[in-house]
């Protein structure tokens, strides 16, 4: 359960790019590029992708303050804000051609264009359905095993191929709100539950990531798929929320 090691910002260090290789440069169109990354991402273990460009208006209205996450910051520093660096390191813009880490920052580079890749996990329905005890949070958990390894794989296709991608923090989450990505991506909608996203596949049960890439790439478009009309008159959910809320 949990994240697992390995997992970082800007993926393993050790990773040889095309200048210590001796090779080219990846040169792709960008529908290759699309359909390249979401074989590779599908080898690797996740389930779809889509693409929303990073640009002026994402960045500005989307991109996360600081790396979050960890609900006991949150609870230590409710009345003490801001949180120090240390503890919450924020995400930051400069004039630089690749993305670092410090102890201090979260650097995400304003000389490139980037894209944001919304990518979903599956989860086990079954065990999903479960109420509240081990097996759903045993799910729960897992997803996110399962997303820092295809997380830290694709971070060194890309770094093979001449390219950076910027995904989750060691011990948080990634630069921007994964519901939006997931939404303008065009991977689902919003529904009735809608601190989930919903899938026409999946339906609710997986979970939604992120990472941000430079590798040129063909946007994908949001979709109609009709859930959120369904929800309208459905209310199922609602009528057996426990809470009522």
């Amino acid at each position: 359960q949990g994240w697992g090691g390995g997992k970082s910002f800007t993926g393993q260090s050790t990773i040889k790019g095309p200048d210590v290789l001796g090779v080219p440069k990846w040169q792709g169109d960008p529908d290759a590029n699309l359909r390249m990354l979401r074989a590779a991402l599908r080898f690797y273990g996740a389930a779809q992708i889509g693409v929303v460009p990073y640009d002026t208006n994402v960045k500005n209205k989307l991109t996360c303050v600081r790396e979050g996450g960890m609900a006991s910051m949150s609870d230590k520093y409710i009345e003490k804000w801001p949180i120090p660096a240390v503890d919450a390191r924020p995400f930051v813009f400069e004039d630089v051609e690749k993305g670092y880490e410090t102890a201090e920052k979260l650097v995400i580079p304003d000389k490139k264009e980037l894209f944001v890749v919304s990518v979903i996990q599956p989860m086990s329905r079954e065990m999903w359905r479960q109420g509240s005890g081990n097996l759903r949070v045993a799910t729960n958990g897992h997803r996110y095993s399962l997303a820092s390894v295809w997380q830290t794989k694709i971070q060194g296709f890309l770094t093979t191929l001449g390219y950076q991608g910027l995904g989750y923090p060691t011990r948080a989450y990634g630069p921007m709100p994964t519901i939006p990505g997931f939404i303008f991506s065009g991977l689902g909608e919003l529904g009735r539950s809608n601190n989930v996203c919903l899938s026409p596949e999946y339906g609710s049960t997986h979970g939604s990531f992120h990472f941000l890439t430079d590798l040129p790439l063909t946007p994908t478009k949001p979709i109609d798929a009709g859930m959120w009309r369904f929800c309208k008159t459905c209310a199922i959910c609602a009528e057996n929320c426990p809470s009522q809320s």
